[in-house]
């Protein structure tokens, strides 16, 4: 069984998605690390008792962490304004992998060098060194002898095994119950890292370079949180991945030409504000689509507090006005400009009035200042599934986008045939 617990979220406010470390007591009253990996809303998890689905789940999850938040090298940064929380998971997994393969790192590469003392070469000293002649005799003041650091090496083994043994303590669980035993080495995680960077300076292997690094990464990361048992990878914000997820996948490249923007005039000089910003737009054909990714929890409980409100409608609107009466926008007077939310659900869960594979239908938003004749000033519902989204890889997947937009007219056209029951109900609240 996996050495975790997996829980699919609920909310979408200040809630982890990724991996938790917590300390509980124990009976005994000791100590006990459990490991809860957090899924974001909508997540279809496998079952309970199917290890290898689950294990893909969870590594699925930290390669869309890895790839949409914002990062360095795989690592999250600390603390930033997304709520992104720093951990070397890229680091920790390299380790594993590179100690099932070739276990403890053992020092292979010879170093020569030109001394008058140590164990000589004598075929190196032949080919790359001048004799010295006198009579018929001849001999050598330098030699190449072999740079034995045996010190340095059982340096390198031994932090290599303290490297392990916290990769399997932070991520074994995802692969093995099995913990290497402990090195207890002397000395501190800084002084570690000082031999690694001297060692990185001397060695020209990719293999023994991208371990050294991962090394240090973990090292460094120990260091900076004095090995405290309770800690965090992921998002405190995945609204912030969501959006990048249906960009990555639906949206155009260029979208910033349809950004609405504004600026003040005082006296003789302009002043530029800053433009709104749809998430995404999706060119299908003649016809633009409009599309806001919300990661609202309305796919989950199927309230309707748990919808977009109204600033959210206007600012849709707002885009599809602005296409509409930019020239440079139009593709021709057929052009038809569709609006959309986002939402994140699981197919099995059918909450909504209508599903097509990975999609399912809400409803339609529209406002009372509006005459809402045209189709931007109506904006659909839309539920999309949440690991399909995560399982997606391809850039602007023309079959989905395709997919995505016959859905949204199609479920505009129908609203229409329900115009005049709504038109109705309008007049009798009015009356």
């Amino acid at each position: 069984m996996l050495g975790c617990r997996c829980l699919v979220n609920t909310e979408y406010e200040n809630t982890l998605v990724g991996i938790e470390y917590r300390t509980e007591k124990t009976a005994e009253g000791k100590d006990a690390c459990e490991v809860v990996v957090h899924f974001p809303l909508g997540y279809r998890l496998s079952p309970e008792d199917d290890d290898h689905g689950r294990r893909r789940d969870i590594l699925l999850l930290i390669s869309v962490l890895r790839r949409y938040s914002q990062k360095v090298d795989g690592t999250l940064p600390d603390h930033d304004d997304t709520g992104d929380i720093g951990f070397p998971i890229d680091a920790y997994l390299y380790i594993i992998s590179d100690f099932v393969s070739n276990r403890y790192y053992r020092e292979k590469e010879i170093i020569y060098k030109t001394a008058r003392q140590g164990k000589i070469s004598w075929s190196r000293t032949i080919k790359q060194t001048k004799p010295c002649v006198q009579g018929n005799n001849v001999f050598y003041l330098d030699f190449i002898t072999r740079n034995q650091k045996k010190k340095d090496n059982e340096w390198i083994t031994l932090i290599h095994k303290y490297c392990v043994y916290l990769s399997f303590l932070r991520m074994g669980w995802l692969f093995t119950g099995y913990v290497p035993p402990n090195p207890n080495i002397g000395g501190s995680d800084r002084l570690y890292k000082s031999v690694l960077i001297d060692k990185l300076a001397h060695t020209f292997n990719d293999r023994s370079r991208k371990l050294f690094k991962s090394m240090m990464a973990v090292l460094g990361y120990e260091e900076e949180t004095s090995k405290k048992v309770e800690f965090r990878y992921g998002t405190s914000s995945f609204y912030h991945v969501w959006e990048s997820m249906i960009d990555w996948v639906y949206g155009a490249d260029n979208k910033e030409r349809y950004y609405p923007k504004t600026k003040w005039r005082i006296g003789k000089r302009l002043y530029y504000k800053y433009p709104l910003e749809p998430d995404s737009i999706m060119p299908v054909g003649k016809d633009i689509y409009i599309l806001d990714a919300k990661y609202y929890k309305y796919g989950i409980t199927g309230k309707v507090d748990d919808l977009p409100d109204t600033s959210s409608i206007h600012k849709q609107i707002t885009y599809g006005e602005f296409i509409d009466h930019n020239k440079k926008l139009r593709t021709g007077p057929d052009m038809k400009i569709y609006n959309a939310f986002i939402l994140p659900y699981c197919t099995t869960n059918k909450i909504g009035m209508d599903f097509v594979g990975e999609l399912g239908y809400i409803g339609e938003a529209y406002s009372e200042w509006k005459d809402n004749t045209e189709t931007y000033e109506r904006v659909e519902g839309v539920l999309l599934d949440t690991k399909m989204l995560m399982e997606m890889n391809m850039r602007q997947d023309m079959k989905k986008i395709q997919e995505l937009a016959d859905f949204i007219e199609k479920h505009y056209n129908k609203s229409r045939e329900m115009d005049e029951y709504f038109r109705k109900q309008d007049q009798e609240e009015d009356g």
